[in-house]
């Protein structure tokens, strides 16, 4: 799976040129709508889709998004080409919203694949058409092998395996374990896939790899590890930092717990509570790091209005703030906690 490390800009420029390669085909995107594995708008049945345990793709949209325009009609020329290994799902989010609020989809294009009733693998934005096909026709390898057994069909007559050795399949299959609270087994593979993407010169998988090993080490509370971590991307994938959501959440995440201290990270290892948590801004950070959000963002508009306690209120709103504005559910509540923050220090 491409990952939304790639810039935008030039991830767009590799897609819309792959995209050119389509114009004959346009016919047999008018078909789409005629076969059965190809669903086009889901309805209130789409959850029986999901608890069909089949595997599926679902493809979220909208009218409006240009790049969900171009990736819709190769999405569909790939299931096609397929026949029938797994069915497409289209969810316009306009129209189905609910449908994308359940499955938490922010940004569009969103493209989910769906087997057993489990999250097998993702991608998100503009993608390159090479890897969508390559993404497809694994997904549609294991569809088939996965069939073949249930049918109790001999190896001879399954399908080729998909190359188990690909950082786009061990990337998929770390994010799975990762799913499962596996993090150790999780660990082993994403350093299968850093190992992996370096020898083939593949740098945004390694990213990704080190990406995912950061935010295991955090997890873990191996702070010391996380650091390493954050030094080798700043050496080899630099850019990455400032345009990979999932890389500058990881990073601001460690930067919080590295602003609360040892004493709250082991507190919140062990297991303790607030009431053995020493200074009013480390007792902030550990409500924001145990998960409850709104009590930290309002203990930390308390110590902003107290003149004695205003800079370490500060400090922990703005280590927090960094962690929530990576995530576009939470656009409005950082707008709101800033402006409050401002009509408190001016």
């Amino acid at each position: 799976m491409t990952p939304s490390a790639v810039s935008s800009s030039s991830c767009f420029k590799t897609f819309s040129t792959s995209m050119r390669t389509l114009a004959d085909e346009t016919v047999e995107a008018q078909h789409v709508s005629e076969r059965s594995d190809v669903i086009i708008e889901a309805d209130e049945n789409f959850r029986a889709f999901i608890d069909s345990g089949e595997p599926i793709i679902v493809d979220f949209y909208a009218d409006w998004c240009g790049p969900c325009k171009q990736l819709g009609p190769l999405l569909e020329k790939h299931t096609l080409k397929h026949n029938g290994a797994f069915k497409l799902i289209k969810v316009n989010v306009d129209n189905q919203p609910q449908i994308a609020e359940a499955f938490r989809v922010q940004d569009i294009p969103h493209v989910l694949f769906i087997m057993d009733k489990q999250l097998v693998d993702q991608f998100k934005g503009a993608i390159p058409a090479d890897h969508v096909e390559k993404t497809l026709e694994n997904f549609a390898n294991v569809a088939r092998n996965r069939a073949a057994n249930q049918s109790g069909q001999s190896n001879e007559e399954q399908p080729p395996q998909v190359d188990a050795d690909s950082p786009e399949y061990l990337i998929s299959i770390a994010g799975q374990l990762m799913a499962k609270g596996e993090l150790e087994e999780a660990s082993k593979v994403y350093s299968q896939v850093v190992e992996k993407a370096v020898d083939k010169e593949m740098p945004d998988y390694a990213a990704k790899g080190l990406a995912g090993l950061l935010t295991i080490s955090i997890a873990q509370y191996k702070m010391d590890a996380a650091k390493s971590i954050i030094s080798r991307l700043n050496k080899d994938h630099g850019e990455l930092i400032k345009t990979d959501k999932e890389i500058v959440a990881a990073i601001s995440l460690y930067e919080c717990y590295k602003e609360a201290g040892e004493q709250v990270v082991k507190a919140i290892h062990e297991g303790k509570t607030i009431n053995e948590i020493q200074g009013n801004k480390e007792r902030v950070l550990y409500l924001y790091l145990t998960g409850q959000q709104k009590e930290a963002l309002e203990a930390g508009i308390a110590l902003l209005k107290k003149s004695d306690t205003k800079n370490e209120g500060r400090t922990a709103l703005v280590h927090i703030l960094n962690c929530l504005e990576n995530q576009e559910a939470n656009k409005k509540l950082v707008s709101d906690t800033r402006k409050r923050m401002a009509s408190l220090l001016f």
